[in-house]
C-alpha cells in the first residue's frame, strides 16, 4: 500500500498502462512532492482529501481519464508550481486562488473548464508556460499579464476570450509562441507595441475579429 510510504517524495509513474482510480489513503504521504501519473489509464476524481499535501509543487494527471472538477483544497492551497491535466475530462470553475500559487507550468488544454484568468497572473514572475487551448475560459486577458515577464509560451487557441489585446503584451520580452488563433471573441486592432517581442517566431490570430493595419515595425 503506497498510502503507508509516510517518506516517500516522489512517485512517478507516468506513461505506462497503469489504471484505477486516484486512492483517498495517499493524503497521509506527507512527505510528497512530486506526482507523475500523465499518459495512463487513471480515472475518476482527484480527492479534496490531497488538500493536507501541504509539500505538494508537482501535478501531472495530463492526458488521463481523470474527470470531475479541480478541488479548491488541492490547488488553491499555494504552494504549487506544475500543474498539468491537458487532455482529461476535468471541468467546472477554475478558482481563483489558483493563481495565488508560485506557478512556473500550467496545461490546462483541451479540457472543459472554465473561468476566467485572474488579474494574479502578473504576480507570477516564475511562470514561463501557459497552455489553456480549447477551454471554456473567458473574460478578457488582464493588463496584469505583463507581470510574468518569463512567460515563453501563451497559448489561449479557441478559448472563449472576448475585449481587446492589452498593448502590455509588447512588454513581455522572453515571448516565443503567442496563440490566439479561432478566439471568435477577441476584436481591436493589433497593438503596436507587438514590435517589441523581438525573441517571438509564432503569432497566430487566426479567425478572431482583430482588424486594423499590421504594425509597420
Amino acid at each position: 500500500d503506497i498510502g503507508g510510504l509516510a517518506r516517500l517524495e516522489n512517485l512517478q509513474l507516468d506513461h505506462n498502462s497503469i489504471s484505477g482510480t486516484l486512492p483517498r489513503a495517499w493524503d497521509s504521504l506527507a512527505a510528497l512532492e512530486y506526482v507523475f501519473l500523465g499518459g495512463t489509464f487513471i480515472s475518476g476524481t482527484i480527492p479534496p482529501e490531497y488538500g493536507s499535501l501541504k509539500r505538494m509543487v508537482n501535478w501531472d494527471l495530463g492526458v488521463t481519464s481523470i474527470s470531475g472538477t479541480l478541488p479548491e483544497s488541492v490547488i488553491g492551497k499555494g504552494g504549487l508550481h506544475y500543474v498539468n491535466v491537458a487532455l482529461t475530462q476535468v471541468s467546472g470553475t477554475i478558482p481563483h486562488k489558483f493563481f495565488k500559487n508560485p506557478l512556473d507550468y500550467v496545461n490546462f488544454g483541451r479540457t472543459s473548464l472554465s473561468g476566467t484568468i485572474s488579474d494574479a497572473i502578473g504576480k507570477l514572475d516564475q511562470l514561463d508556460h501557459f497552455y489553456m487551448e480549447h477551454t471554456a475560459v473567458s473574460g478578457t486577458l488582464p493588463d496584469s499579464i505583463k507581470g510574468a515577464r518569463r512567460l515563453y509560451d501563451l497559448d489561449l487557441e479557441g478559448a472563449r476570450l472576448s475585449g481587446t489585446l492589452p498593448p502590455e503584451l509588447g512588454e513581455m520580452t522572453r515571448l516565443d509562441y503567442v496563440h490566439f488563433g479561432k478566439c471568435v471573441g477577441i476584436s481591436g486592432t493589433i497593438p503596436q507595441t507587438i514590435a517589441g517581442l523581438t525573441r517571438v517566431d509564432y503569432i497566430d490570430l487566426e479567425s478572431t475579429k482583430v482588424s486594423g493595419t499590421i504594425p509597420p515595425e
